[in-house]
């Protein structure tokens, strides 16, 4: 079995109770890591399922409840994970050293751009977009205080380890190709993969090394998000008519990706890309299946 480098290391994922976000918490717990799981309004999931609850009783695993637009929310958490964890208050857990972007919403049913209303575009940016803008920025900025403070004024690092800053953002084949009807998703989506991960990447160097900041970008997934457009043929053709592997991913295809990514040992000279986990997809079908 490879060793990927994941045992100690503090990852925190958003979305934590979704389709893609429940397995890859759990692979990470899989690999030793560390697990703070964030949700939003339920955590039902995450507490009925038995390898989070094994973990939560070996203290390598905690859930917290965060709205990712709000900005003191979101500063005040990522300051209050630095310093419990810095100071052994949790019990020996490593300073937050990975971050995991997976929230974000996808509103159906389709809506052109002249039916689109303002409140709803506006809503999927402050979640798709703003949300990981927010965790982005505080979470660089708690890192970088805490890596300041395990640094000697001889220039020597304490005791305190801590890996190199790691961000991986969960992005879609909807910012490669866009998305007739969610003109709102795709816009936040791209803005994510083509923006916000370009430009990071030239900036995380700065606070370390060895920061990487990479998305993953799924197509279709088999997820309670994709189900209900999925029960319709034409859509299921659709998905499939452009890829070809002729199949909708699983949410465990998408975590191991996202796992991958993660590790400094299987990843570690890679960073700024879009890593498409769509199964080959080339495009979108605009015409109405024949």
């Amino acid at each position: 079995m490879i060793d990927v480098g994941l045992e100690g290391v503090h990852v925190l994922v958003t979305g934590a109770n979704g389709g893609i976000g429940l397995p890859t918490v759990k692979l990470f717990l899989e690999q030793g890591a560390y697990v703070t799981a964030v949700y939003n309004t339920t955590s039902a999931d995450l507490d009925s399922d038995p390898v989070i609850t094994l973990h939560k009783s070996k203290n390598t695993c905690r859930t917290i409840s965060l709205d990712v637009t709000s900005e003191q929310a979101v500063e005040r958490t990522f300051t209050e994970l630095y310093n419990e964890d810095s100071s052994n208050k949790t019990g020996g857990w490593p300073a937050l050293s990975c971050l995991v972007v997976n929230h974000g919403i996808f509103t159906t049913p389709s809506v052109p751009i002249w039916e689109m209303t303002m409140e709803q575009f506006e809503r999927t940016q402050r979640i798709n977009l703003f949300g990981p803008f927010l965790l982005i920025r505080a979470f660089l900025k708690g890192y970088k205080t805490h890596l300041s403070s395990t640094i000697s004024p001889e220039g020597n690092h304490n005791q305190i380890l801590i890996a190199p800053p790691n961000i991986v953002i969960i992005g879609s084949t909807s910012a490669e190709f866009g998305e007739a009807g969610h003109v709102d998703y795709s816009t936040s989506k791209s803005g994510l993969t083509h923006g916000l991960v370009k430009s990071v990447k030239n900036e995380i160097v700065k606070i370390h090394p060895k920061g990487r900041i990479n998305s993953v970008s799924p197509g279709w997934v088999k997820t309670g998000m994709a189900e209900e457009s999925l029960k319709d043929e034409e859509t299921r053709w659709r998905a499939t008519a452009t890829t070809p592997m002729k199949k909708i991913a699983s949410p465990l295809e998408v975590a191991y990706q996202v796992l991958v990514m993660s590790s400094d040992v299987l990843s570690g000279h890679t960073t700024g890309q879009i890593v498409m986990v769509a199964g080959g997809m080339e495009g979108r079908l605009l015409n109405p299946k024949p």
